[in-house]
């Protein structure tokens, strides 16, 4: 036996060894420790053909290939010297991928949606208008649904509907619809939108408000799924819309209950296998009308998808998900034991999370978490934008925290809390029900 030949048989042991030791993990986590993944801002996941793992960022996309490095893509994209955002990853049927993204400066110039087919990356030339595609719906091959949301001083009075046919772009605004958060076709001539007054069938520019179960201007717009012929919505709750009618998962519902965690994300592994995340860091299996909760981590988990390796007679079938700081491979048939594999107590990113319960009387809890240490405020508004309570007014060290605010005293109705630690600041909707 050569040298060479000594050399190869090394390097097939090396792989076979490294590759048996990763299949017996029950989580992978990659993140700005470990990787060149942003420390926070990570938004969608998607994988392709070829199992490639594309992930889109605050700041450019990234993919990553089993067993290899992640690797950045954004001179790829001429992404190079702005700053962006990507906003969604799709993967049609036959493979090429769509991806959407938005500058943070100078939003409406250049083009904000990439089709990449074999290995080239194509910027396409449609008009948006003021809009930015936020979510993308793949239909087939030759049709694409795109959310479009209006970033001109948030004008949600102004988002819009994208539909790419055969390759011919158009874009239209429906009447009485506003805040669009998603986009599928119903029928032929029938599209769903959701939006701030809940579910409506929109044909052309006209449209028809559906809200049952969903309330308008609720708290949370739902979400539309549509996987094959199935049609989901989500947001405190999961519904399969099916011959005209939400049918619910009570068993869902109760566990998302227990915490009043909100879903996020979705995705579906088979006809009778459903995987949920949640604005808690909750990853949730419907299985045959069993429900598991399968793990928790720390932050919102943002999307999942479904990931496929196979070598020789060794398989796995890993779910991935992304949280705004991570991404994570998880097998789920060897036991995780979370506070072991993921450091979920130490934060690595500021985040206001949203009150439990809500609505509320008179008391609820807020949570938020700052990776640093600093000044914080928490405040508490009316709708008119009058302060009314003051939480938290002093220096914190990094850490996750939870406030109670009692609304004693306070008359029913729609209230904000605001943070604001060093430059972060978010603010949150509530409701108080007497």
């Amino acid at each position: 036996m050569n040298d060479r030949s000594k050399s190869q048989i090394i390097f097939i042991i090396i792989l076979f060894i490294s590759y048996q030791s990763i299949l017996s993990q029950a989580l992978l986590q990659f993140s700005s420790h470990n990787s060149i993944l942003p420390s926070s801002g990570l938004q969608c996941i998607a994988i392709d053909s070829s199992n490639t793992v594309w992930v889109g960022g605050p700041d450019a996309a990234y993919r990553y290939h089993w067993l290899t490095e992640w690797v950045r893509i954004d001179s790829v994209l001429d992404l190079e010297n702005e700053t962006v955002a990507v906003t969604d990853i799709e993967v049609t049927p036959n493979g090429s991928i769509w991806l959407g993204k938005y500058k943070t400066t100078n939003i409406h110039e250049g083009e904000r949606l990439y089709l990449k087919e074999n290995e080239d990356w194509m910027g396409m030339p449609f008009d948006f208008g003021l809009t930015v595609p936020i979510r993308i719906h793949i239909e087939n091959d030759s049709l694409i649904y795109l959310t479009l949301q209006n970033y001109w001083n948030n004008l949600i009075f102004y988002d819009e509907i994208g539909i790419i046919k055969n390759g011919e772009f158009a874009r239209f605004r429906p009447d009485t619809v506003f805040g669009i958060n998603s986009v599928i076709p119903y029928s032929s001539d029938t599209l769903m939108v959701t939006n701030w007054r809940g579910v409506s069938f929109c044909v052309g520019d006209t449209s028809v408000v559906h809200n049952p179960p969903f309330e308008e201007y609720a708290n949370t717009q739902p979400t539309l799924n549509k996987v094959g012929k199935r049609i989901f919505v989500y947001n405190e709750q999961l519904f399969e819309f099916k011959e005209n009618e939400y049918i619910s998962f009570p068993k869902v519902d109760s566990l998302l209950l227990e915490d009043s965690s909100i879903i996020t994300c979705m995705t579906v592994e088979s006809d009778s296998i459903i995987w949920l995340g949640t604005n808690k860091g909750g990853l949730i299996k419907y299985y045959n009308n069993l429900v598991y909760q399968e793990l928790t981590v720390y932050n919102e988990i943002m999307d999942i998808a479904i990931y496929y390796e196979n070598f020789g007679s060794w398989s796995a079938k890993w779910k991935c998900f992304i949280t705004t700081d991570g991404c994570y491979f998880m097998n789920e048939y060897i036991h995780i034991d979370v506070e072991e594999d993921i450091d979920s107590h130490q934060p690595y990113v500021f985040s206001l999370k949203h009150n439990y319960p809500n609505p509320f009387n008179p008391n609820t809890k807020i949570n938020y978490s700052i990776p640093s240490q600093s000044f914080v405020t928490l405040k508490v508004f009316d709708v008119l934008g009058r302060e009314l309570r003051t939480l938290i007014n002093k220096e914190q060290p990094l850490g996750n925290y939870e406030v109670e605010f009692n609304a004693s005293g306070l008359t029913s109705g729609i209230y904000f809390y605001r943070i604001q630690a060093g430059q972060f600041v978010d603010t949150k909707k509530m409701l108080l029900v007497k």
